[in-house]
């Protein structure tokens, strides 16, 4: 039958040249060269049609591609390109996201309607091909499970499962478009296979398209049999079919992602739709990223020719021996990333048009590069054939790149620090080298937060000339050139002092890049949230349980139009209950159930293949096809088991400056009484604040800060996870036991209330939760302050000229020290003159007079203001007026005046723009996000939230000023957007447009990436806070009568005497704790009722509470030691993943048991482990293993002293998320090239406060 229905999709690709994933849209390409491109024609009412190419662009095209099987877009073409169709024209003024599956999920106006003539008819020009792995699955249950199986020279072969975890197997059940995975099995649990061992010891991060991007040794390389064969449980219910279709000139290959919903169908359901865009979406990304054979080929040789120095020039290419340029068309920062990594030149500056290096001679072999920026060489972006081009050599590409790089590290994040300077590269001297000197360097390297400033030569003594040294960075600066530091080439070291760095993310892509696609991601995300609002069910929608056993339980009813009706079964599972009783608060779902288990309703059958995600507020935000469409009746009616009664607990804020903080107050009894501060923490705040519809918690505030209450102090010591719906379901003593009075009441501060959907607010919290904890923290006294006025002077226009600032009411310059496009963007942003073109200095418009106010600007480019950009203090400078900065911005001081009217606040409401001194409106054709985030950015507004339309704040008078505003998001005005000319427009005031935007934080992004590490030593501090109110240290566990080590009741050692847990409130988090500290891998299933038989001695432990994340049971919050309300016949059990089998370890010659020398007990004998390549990630897996927390620093060059006897470990290589050190991939025990001067050591968590000092170690063994 599976291969039916397979035969069947490759009988529709070949007649209709795509696939009908949802409701028919049937769409195929004309005219073109091959089947992926051609002019883009729809079937509707059985005509074929063709689509207007208003507003038509990659996005379209992308979403066309896509449902084609055709990978990436490369062109979106219109004017008839591929010649004028004929019939009617079915659309126009097509709006896709880009993240589509289907041409049908896209806006567009009513079928047939458009303005204009088969001359302007849209088209497409796609990718390419797949070349995928052949894998499959075998003995499993279904196609989604079983033994591994490659195929490899022709032969299939098996997968031995050494180093095999949930990461590998996530690749498998990825690429064979089965879901996430579930399980990676060994030990043939699938029952051995045969032939040649093809993999082992394979080492996937979990983000790879195919296994063969995963590292493994070479093929045929193990060291066991069959018996070890590794396999997977995947997620069911998808598969991907690799069809190969000919046609000339060669051939495509086509992901196709098909689902079986209870019966086949070519029409797959729109909730089916939903649960499939991560497979989609994985899908176009194999299409886009494999494509050896469009791509340019392997061993790609570039130079940067005519540049000031080896890392700057006109792009040139080696091509069949001849050298060659590359044309600008489509030339930007995410190409110039690569070329500039390929060089090893470090980050991209700038992408550089227009032959701004010269004009080079000779062929032009590229044109319309397409690298995504994540590419380690050009020859893996997309590209069309050698020698395509459409312009001359006035359009030679080039780049500019970092004069900085890191060298010999384990990554391009961390390694040697270089520095290019007078064309020849050289090292750095660790001098005075620390934390804020590599801070400014992983930033300027776009590799995130400094872990470490190495020095002595860490990673290898470099060559050549000691460029600097005694450098002296504050950490702020955004460049090591901006640092203090004696004259280039004084040092009175060699290069065994060679200083090198260990930055926080290895990132493989260019902050520039980074910070460049931040604005895209945001926007895709609320795109999301949008389009499932305007699919969802609408708003204030009612439900209700009726005949279950409590309020919180029974069938699920909605009321829809007055009536009360049912919600069909298909598709309904625990993440729709979740949103379910979360809505009525009833606490956590414990169980979906269909078929009518709580009796068959009556009346109309409103919903069936509702799509939640779990995450909504409410069950208006999941998506669900129209009212009352089903196809079954009320024997498969829906119904909800949740946790917890409906009983939500009054609650206030009291005294506080808005409704959203003050002191916490709560109705009990019939009385107001307080909150006692004891153990009160962010994750109590956060219960609070959530219940009152104040989004995240900001403080959690204690010692009356809000003034002392009165009455009854109805708790003390709660203790919530964080994660509960009310305070009343948070851990306390009983109502009204508490030790201390009203001089302890506590209170919160929560976030700033937005007028957005819940939905959004659940999605934003932790973007608006971080940016404002960065606000609490850091010292506004660094910026420049508010208000700063600026203008330009001594330019060619208001938009050029000589920068000035005002300051204490008399204007002066700004130094050109470290003045670079960033700063002159947000400067040509701020005065409303469109981008950047150039950055001047060397008073290149003449110098200036006064005081020089500012130097050393450091802004990221993404500010609003020049206020949000680092500077140090007013009149800090050591140059004078012959370096004053000036700046070239693209466009004339001309900003449209435009305001929101009729909304909750002046960042919401019915836009309107002033035209001819009269103020008019937009109509909302083709009015989408885009547009929206362009009038919220002018306004000052942050981003935009909701693209409103027909009249969403009312109709407006007067002229409608624009119609079919299209802009791209990134403008500055909406001047600058694409439109018809003023007072064109086809409708009236009903459809006038809007934006809701979001509330402005005023924080910069060189803010954000200065303080990562003072939020991350907030958090550990938070957590050392936590972890002393827990149980304490050395909690001893056992399973008992079990089947297995790793199956059993759970029995805790307390005093000596070994006990039983309670399983009131046990559940798989509690489970994966116990497991995790067994090292028995991951949870399967946490079992109560005395499943393992009932124990004997004192219950020690009930009610425990842990999140999942904790490393030991002692983390976890729990009542006082033997309290309990029931006998053994509630001991709790667990049954976990994997068999026992920890290696022993120690740490040896520290201050305490959580730091010092790594030492492994093997055959019987402790020994040592080398530091090549020890890094963070290997700490965290032993700090996790031996109960310590998270890693602080991977110590080195025998830090805690030199150890003796042999030395077991080198070049361990840890992903660090192993339950133990065994787990990651090293060399054969006892293989390594260095002696115990190397020996390795960590400091782990515990030791965040009583760091090592200076003293003389001690010995704990």
């Amino acid at each position: 039958m599976k291969f039916l229905r397979f035969f069947c999709v490759s009988i529709l690709l070949l007649i209709n040249g795509g696939i009908v994933i949802g409701r028919g849209t049937d769409i195929r390409l004309a005219n073109g060269t091959n089947l992926c491109s051609g002019r883009l024609e729809v079937l509707h009412e059985g005509v074929w049609g063709t689509v207007c190419d208003d507003g038509w662009d990659l996005s379209d095209a992308s979403v066309v591609c896509r449902q084609l099987g055709c990978g990436a877009a490369i062109e979106a073409k219109g004017s008839s390109y591929f010649g004028q169709g004929s019939g009617p024209i079915w659309l126009d003024n097509v709006g896709c996201t880009g993240n589509e599956t289907s041409l049908e999920n896209c806006f567009a106006p009513p079928w047939g309607s458009h303005n204009h003539e088969h001359d302007e008819d849209a088209g497409v020009i796609c990718q390419g091909e797949l070349n995928l792995i052949k894998m499959k699955l075998v003995n499993g249950s279904s196609e989604c499970s079983g033994r591994v199986e490659i195929l490899h020279e022709g032969v299939w072969g098996t997968v031995c499962d050494d180093g095999w975890d949930l990461k590998d197997a996530a690749v498998v059940c990825q690429q064979l478009g089965c879901g996430a995975a579930i399980e990676a099995t060994g030990s043939s649990y699938f029952g051995q296979g045969s032939g040649p061992i093809w993999l082992d010891n394979v080492a996937c991060r979990g983000n790879e398209t195919s296994l063969q991007n995963c590292f493994a040794p070479p093929w045929g390389t193990h060291n066991h049999e069959h018996d070890e064969d590794a396999g997977v449980i995947c997620q069911e219910s998808h598969s991907v079919v690799v069809i190969m279709i000919s046609g000339s000139p060669g051939f495509i290959q086509t992901c196709v992602v098909v689902t079986e919903v209870h019966t086949w169908s070519a029409e797959v359901s729109e909730a089916t739709l939903v649960t499939m865009r991560f497979q989609i979406f994985f899908c176009v990304l194999i299409l886009l990223l494999i494509n050896g054979d469009i791509a340019m080929g392997r061993g790609t040789d570039i130079r940067l020719a005519n540049g000031t120095n080896m890392c700057s020039g006109r792009f040139e290419v080696l091509h069949e021996g001849v050298w060659g340029t590359v044309c600008d068309d489509g030339w930007d920062l995410s190409d110039a990333s690569v070329v500039c990594r390929q060089l090893g030149c470090g980050a991209a500056i700038e992408a550089k048009g227009s032959s701004y290096f010269g004009q080079g001679s000779g062929p032009i072999w590229l044109d319309n590069v397409g690298c995504t920026g994540n590419e380690t060489s050009l020859e893996n972006c997309f590209a069309p054939p050698w020698g395509t081009h459409n312009h001359d050599h006035d359009e030679d590409a080039g780049v500019i790149c970092q004069d900085i790089r890191l060298v010999n590290g384990s990554s391009e994040c961390s390694g040697r620090v270089e520095i290019l300077h007078e064309g020849v590269w050289g090292t750095v001297c660790d001098d005075g080298w620390d934390l804020k000197d590599a801070a400014v360097v992983c930033q300027q390297l776009g590799c995130g937060a400094a872990i470490e400033a190495t020095g002595s030569s860490y990673f290898g003594q470099g060559t050549g000339p000691i460029w600097l040294d005694n450098v002296a960075c504050t950490g702020n600066e955004t460049s090591l050139q901006n640092c203090f530091a004696p004259p280039w080439g004084t040092h009175n070291h060699e290069h065994d002092e060679d200083a090198g760095v260990i930055c926080q993310v290895f990132l493989a892509v260019s902050e520039a890049t980074l910070v460049t696609m931040r604005f895209q991601i945001f926007f895709c995300v609320l795109i999301l949230l949008l389009i499932n609002g305007d699919i969802a069910m609408g708003r204030g929608t009612d439900i209700r349980l009726a005949n279950g056993t409590n309020m919180c339980s029974g069938r699920f009813e909605v009321l829809h139009e007055g009536v009360w009706g049912t919600v069909c079964d298909d598709g309904w599972d625990l993440s729709d209950a979740s949103v379910v009783c979360r809505q009525l608060g009833c606490g956590a779902a414990i169980e979906a159930k269909g078929s009518s288990y709580f009796g068959q309703g009556s009346g109309p059958i409103w919903l069936d293949n509702v799509g939640c995600t779990g995450n909504e507020t409410s069950l208006e935000n999941c998506f669900a096809p129209p009212w009352g469409s089903h196809n079954h009746d009320h024997d498969e009616d829906a119904g909800v088991i949740c946790q917890g009664e409906l009983n939500l607990i009054k609650m206030k804020l009291v005294n506080g400056s808005s409704e959203c903080s003050g002191r916490v107050e709560i109705l009990h009894e019939g009385v107001w009484g307080t909150v006692c501060d004891d153990g009160w923490d962010l994750k109590d705040a956060a219960v609070v604040c959530q219940q009152l519809g104040c989004g995240a918690a900001i403080e959690a505030t204690d010692s009356s800060y809000f003034g002392q209450g009165t009455g009854p102090i109805w708790l003390d010591n709660v203790a919530c996870t964080g994660n509960e719906t009310s305070l009343q379901n948070c851990f306390a003593p009983p109502w009204g036991t508490h030790n201390h009075e009203h001089d302890e009441d506590a209170g919160v501060i929560c976030q700033v209330f937005l007028a957005v959907s819940e939905a959004t607010l659940v999605t934003m919290r932790f973007q608006i939760f971080f940016c404002v904890l960065i606000l609490l923290l850091i010292n506004g006294d660094i910026a420049m302050g508010r208000g700063t006025d600026i203008r330009l002077a001594n330019g060619t226009n208001m938009c050029s000229g000589r920068f000035e600032v005002l300051h204490e009411g008399v204007w002066g310059t700004v130094c050109d020290d470290g003045w670079d496009l960033s700063d002159a963007s947000v400067v040509c942003r701020q005065l409303g003159c469109g981008a950047a073109i150039e950055a001047k200095g060397s008073s290149y418009f003449g110098q200036g007079s006064g005081p020089i106010w500012l130097d050393n600007v450091g802004c990221t480019g993404n500010e609003t203001s020049l206020e949000n950009c680092f500077a140090p203090p007013w009149g800090s400078h050591n140059h004078d007026h012959d370096e004053d900065a000036g700046v070239i911005c693209q466009g004339e001081l001309n900003l449209i005046k435009m305001k929101l009217v009729n909304g909750s606040s002046e960042c919401s409401g019915r836009v309107e723009i002033l035209h001819e001194g009269v103020w008019g409106t937009v109509c909302d054709d083709g009015w989408d996000l885009k547009d929206a985030a362009v009038v919220c950015q002018q306004l000052g507004c942050g981003a935009a939230i909701e693209a409103t339309d027909s009249s969403y704040f009312g109709q407006g008078t007067g002229p409608i000023w624009l119609d079919n505003v299209a802009c791209t998001g990134n403008e500055t005005s909406l001047q600058n957007c694409f439109a018809p000319p003023w007072g064109t427009h086809n409708h009236e005031h009903d459809e006038d447009a809007g934006v809701i935007c979001q509330v402005q934080l005023q924080v910069s992004e060189a803010t954000l990436v200065t303080m990562r590490f003072q939020i991350f030593f907030c958090v550990l501090i938070l957590l050392l806070i936590n972890g002393d109110i827990a149980k304490g240290r050395g909690t001893d566990i056992r399973l008992a009568n079990g089947t297995n080590l790793c199956s059993g009741r759970l029995e805790v050692l307390h005093e000596g005497v070994w006990g039983t847990v309670c399983d009131d409130g046990w559940d798989l988090s509690d489970a994966s704790v116990v497991c995790r500290q067994l090292g028995c891998g991951a949870a399967i299933e946490a079992k109560g009722s005395s499943y393992f038989g009932q124990g004997t001695g004192p219950i020690w432990l009930d009610n425990v509470g842990c999140t999942g994340n904790e490393t030991s049971l002692e983390n976890c919050f729990a009542p006082p030691w033997g309290t309990h309300n029931h006998d053994h016949d509630e001991d709790a059990g667990v049954i976990c993943q994997g068999e026992l089998n920890l290696i022993k370890m120690k740490l040896v010659n520290g201050s305490s048991e959580c730091s010092g020398r790594v030492e492994i007990l093997h055959e019987g004998v402790w020994g040592t482990v080398c530091d090549d390549g020890w890094d963070l990630k290997d700490a965290a897996v032993v700090c996790r293993q031996l109960g310590c927390g998270a890693a602080i620093e991977a110590t080195g060059s025998s830090y805690f002293g030199q150890g003796t006897g042999p030395i077991w470990l080198d070049n361990v290589a840890c992903r660090g998320n192993e339950t133990s050190l065994q787990n990651c991939f090293a060399p054969p025990w006892g293989t390594h090239n260095h002696e115990h001067d190397e020996d390795a050591g960590v400091i782990c968590q515990a030791e965040l406060i009583a760091a090592p000092t200076a003293a003389a170690p001690t010995t704990t063994d």
